[in-house]
């Protein structure tokens, strides 16, 4: 009898974490992923949540990054690694972080270099240029009008 009770409760517990992140905070570390940027060398990183702990940590090259071959900039004071995105199970939308389009720029980059025919100088200015503009205006909106002036007229 004490170990159906001890099943029944250990089933109800999990209904209610799995209600939890379905329903009530879909966003919860008990399962998610989080997407962040280092907006000194440009790397994007993933880190996916379970029961509150990392069990998976990877860093990725973005077109910043490869731009400025392994090179860092620093413009400013700040703290290199900055969310972008959190992913909770079956949701593809995310609560909006201060970089929250950092990424999607960062792949808008690779299409402005291709268009230009941009040469390694140039790609190298470009990453510095934004990765600065992250930096000091401590946010992604400080180099939207920067990339946008990039595009051929």
């Amino acid at each position: 009898m004490k170990q159906r009770s001890a099943i029944g409760v250990i089933l109800v517990v999990l209904a209610a974490c799995c209600f939890y992140v379905f329903f009530i905070n879909p966003w919860s570390e008990l399962w998610c992923l989080h997407e962040d940027i280092n907006i000194k060398t440009g790397q994007a990183r993933e880190i996916r949540m379970i029961l509150f702990m990392p069990v998976y940590t990877k860093v990725k090259d973005t077109p910043i990054s490869l731009a400025l071959g392994g090179k860092s900039v620093n413009a400013a004071p700040i703290e290199p690694w900055h969310r972008v995105n959190t992913f909770g199970p079956n949701i593809r939308y995310s609560p909006h972080y201060r970089f929250h389009s950092a990424l999607a720029r960062a792949r808008e980059l690779s299409l402005i270099f291709e268009s230009r025919q941009s040469s390694a100088a140039e790609k190298r200015e470009i990453a510095e240029k934004v990765l600065s503009l992250w930096q000091t205006g401590g946010n992604d909106y400080a180099a939207d009008d920067y990339i946008s002036s990039l595009y051929p007229k």
